[in-house]
Formats: structure tokens, sequence, C-alpha cells
């Protein structure tokens, strides 16, 4: 992945640390996505010449699991987007850089090296996007899980009878919902 871009993660640590790295491309030399003592939340951008790392302030309790999320608009906007379960914190931030270098390095998940600065906890359901995912979506994904009743519901249990199963078309398809008839 070179250009557009979104990251989220599952994140459970019982103690901050000066850095916890979530996930990296190849160290600094392509992406990199940590935080650091719980208070605030980065992306490193690299585009080969050189990079950029804005800085989101926020705070999340350590003992309890997160939905982290960070969607990465370049290209022209060059504007970074940082979640915290579910909701977008602060304004977008402005990096300098318009694309990824593709180095063909290492995905590392919890470090940036293999070496060291290892995430001191847990981690699930970490999604590497190419593209953006809406702001929608990134509710969607956190809230399935922080609170799987309000978001699905499920019908009566059938006895004796077996559900229809239909092949019907897909209609009203747009870039985050679709309706199955």
């Amino acid at each position: 992945m070179t250009g557009d871009l979104t990251l989220e993660a599952w994140v459970n640590v019982p103690a901050f640390s000066v850095s916890d790295n979530i996930v990296a491309k190849d160290g600094n030399n392509a992406y990199r996505w940590r935080v650091d003592n719980g208070t605030t939340s980065w992306l490193l951008v690299n585009d080969g010449p050189g990079f950029d790392n804005p800085v989101a302030s926020y705070a999340f309790s350590a003992g309890t699991w997160n939905h982290l999320a960070v969607r990465a608009e370049l290209g022209s906007v060059k504007k970074l987007y940082f979640y915290l379960n579910g909701v977008q914190v602060g304004a977008p931030l402005t990096t300098t850089k318009a694309s990824i270098a593709d180095t063909g390095g290492a995905l590392l998940f919890g470090t940036y090296t293999g070496a060291g600065e290892f995430l001191t906890g847990a981690m699930d359901e970490i999604r590497i996007t190419g593209g953006q995912r809406s702001s929608n979506w990134i509710w969607a994904c956190w809230m399935n899980m922080a609170s799987n009743s309000v978001f699905n519901g499920y019908g009566a249990v059938l006895e004796g009878a077996f559900p229809g199963i239909r092949n019907e078309a897909v209609t009203n398809i747009t870039g985050s919902s679709a309706s199955f008839n």
C-alpha cells in the first residue's frame, strides 16, 4: 500500500509504556502506528525521502479493551484522522506526505523493528485496509464488539421449521452499506 489506508486494532495494556507500537511496515521506512503513555497516538508516514509523524492527544484507560483506529487520507488532501472507541478524536491532523514508500519490508505487530519497543499488552482484530474506511465504518467496528446486543438484533427461534434460503439480488449498494432483499 502506497496511498490511503485505514488501521484498526483492539488494544488492552495493563499499564502504558513510553512507546506501545501497534503496527509497523518496514520499521520507520513505510509507516508506523503507536501510542505513547496512553495519552497520545501517532502515525509515522514515510514517502521515501523522509517521514512525518503528526501526534493526536487523547487518553484512554489501561487494563480495558479500547478500539483504536487511524485513517490516512493522503494524495493532495494529506490528512490523518484518529479514533478512540468509534469516535473521532479532535480535528484531522495535517501531514506533509502524499504517499507511503513501497519498501517490500516486513509487516510487524506490537513492535517496529522486531528488537525493541514492544507493546506491553494484548491486541485483537487488527485490520489494515488499503483505502479509507468511513467514520461510520469505524464506529460500526467498535459497536459490533463493544455492545453487540445494541448493534445486532436476532429473531425468534423457529421450532419445527427451517428458514427458507433464497438467492436474491443485493440493492442500494454504497461504499458503506447494502440491502439484502
